[in-house]
């Protein structure tokens, strides 16, 4: 009660008029608001919404073709992103973030970096790489490209400059000393490279189990020689090799036939050209030549053989020599030249008529690879020394040495030619006329281990045969 007498007393002792209550005991002023506030609402919910920009693009739903994404709306960069960013029912076109590819032609997977291979889109289109990979100095070859492996292929594969530098596929090749067609297998003799260099064979031909023999290698003929001729690590098996032996030929003057016996595969030869005939007027002939070495031969191979020798005074001496047939020759050692006479007669001499004019006569020229000598010079100059394949030339005094490297005979004035070339000219005589004796003999020798001498026999030729 005392709360309720003071709180009236500030109201009613201010001047201040309470609002009157209606029976409900509410305000008429507040019923009045009420009613205000309530037409008010309904007033608003009359009027229609305006359009709204739901994703803050700055352009609302009305203009805007996705509402919902901020990088789409009219005019917007176009990206690439499948979506019509720029509202114009396109998607991706002119995409301002298009990549560039680069066309790979030959499908290595490595592109062509020239401007005019290049394309820009979104996605990578097939035969096309990007940036990274487009290193192909040859986009029409598909070994080419940057770090590509080298090839022997005379191409620069992996774009350095160079060409089969240290390439992958490199051949490896095996050397064949010997000349027999066939490479060594040892590892010591191989080489690698691109191409097979001369005195190589390639693996297929790498069977050679003596490599310093040519009649030695995988499938080689077995021959009676104590040897493994064919690889099979057995010594001359299958074979009837007859027991060692030799045959020897003296001169005869005539050509004679020697067969090889069975079971014979090689055999030792040497040949001694015959010594040139003396001159009557104490000129020596020349020495023949000694030729020797080791031939391969079969069973059954029929050798004509000769034994040189020489005749009449001055005579040229005959070589000596073994010929498969009567064709294709073997081994032969040169006769010596005839030695030179002089009685006088019809001789340009000094004025003291102790010898012949300084220069006037000379001896004949040996033969060369099988060829005949020259001749002597002047009017009774010797003839030169015959060779296996041609006649030595004839000289002012007597004939050249003829093919097969027979000697010819000497003349009254001047000594025989010997037979081809590297046997020994005359000698000189007491006056020293020397000088115009006949010409060297001929040799010839295919064999391996040759064993040449010129100027070695001083006696008639001999032939000797071993095996």
């Amino acid at each position: 009660m005392r709360m309720f007498f003071l709180m009236s007393t500030l109201v009613f002792g201010c001047g201040i008029e309470l609002p009157k209550l209606d029976d409900s005991g509410t305000s008429a002023d507040a019923d009045a608001d009420a009613d205000a506030d309530a037409d008010a609402d309904a007033d608003a919910d009359d009027d229609p919404p305006g359009p709204v920009d739901a994703d803050d693009d700055g352009f609302t739903e009305d203009v805007d073709c996705d509402d919902s994404n901020p990088n789409v709306y009219p005019e917007a960069a176009e990206v690439c992103d499948d979506l019509d960013n720029d509202c114009d029912d396109e998607i991706d076109e002119d995409a301002t973030d298009m990549a560039t590819w680069f066309g790979d032609n030959d499908g290595d997977g490595y592109g062509n970096p020239d401007e005019v291979a290049w394309i820009t889109a979104c996605d990578m289109p097939e035969g096309y790489t990007d940036a990274s990979m487009a290193t192909d100095c040859d986009d029409l070859n598909e070994w080419v490209y940057l770090g590509a492996d080298e090839l022997c292929d005379d191409i620069d594969n992996d774009c350095d400059d160079e060409i089969d530098e240290d390439p992958t596929d490199m051949t490896t090749w095996y050397g064949d000393n010997d000349g027999d067609g066939y490479g060594n297998p040892d590892e010591a003799a191989r080489i690698t490279a691109c191409d097979m260099p001369e005195g190589y064979t390639d693996a297929s031909m790498a069977t050679d189990c003596d490599d310093l023999n040519e009649w030695v290698y995988l499938g080689a003929d077995e021959l009676c020689d104590d040897i493994d001729n064919d690889c099979d690590d057995e010594v001359d098996e299958g074979l009837e090799c007859s027991a060692a032996g030799d045959i020897s030929f003296s001169h005869t003057g005539s050509v004679e036939a020697w067969t090889v016996p069975m079971g014979v595969g090689s055999v030792d030869i040497e040949v001694l050209g015959s010594v040139g005939a003396p001159g009557s007027s104490g000129g020596l002939g020349g020495n023949g030549a000694r030729m020797s070495g080791t031939f391969a031969v079969s069973a059954g191979m029929v050798l004509s053989v000769y034994a040189g020798g020489y005749d009449g005074t001055q005579a040229g001496g005959d070589c000596s020599y073994v010929a498969d047939g009567d064709t294709a020759m073997v081994v032969a050692g040169g006769g010596g030249g005839g030695g030179y006479s002089y009685t006088g007669k019809d001789a340009p001499v000094t004025e003291d008529g102790t010898g012949p004019i300084p220069g006037y006569y000379t001896h004949g020229t040996a033969g060369t690879g099988g060829s005949g000598g020259t001749a002597g010079t002047g009017d009774w100059g010797t003839g030169g020394g015959g060779g296996w394949l041609s006649a030595g030339a004839d000289g002012g005094g007597s004939m050249g040495g003829e093919t097969r490297c027979m000697g010819s005979a000497g003349s009254t004035y001047a000594g025989g030619a010997g037979g081809g070339y590297s046997g020994g000219g005359g000698t000189a005589m007491a006056s020293g006329w020397g000088t115009i004796a006949g010409g060297s003999g001929g040799s010839y020798n295919i064999g391996t281990a040759p064993d040449n001498t010129a100027g070695f026999n001083d006696e008639a030729g001999t032939v000797t045969i071993v095996w």
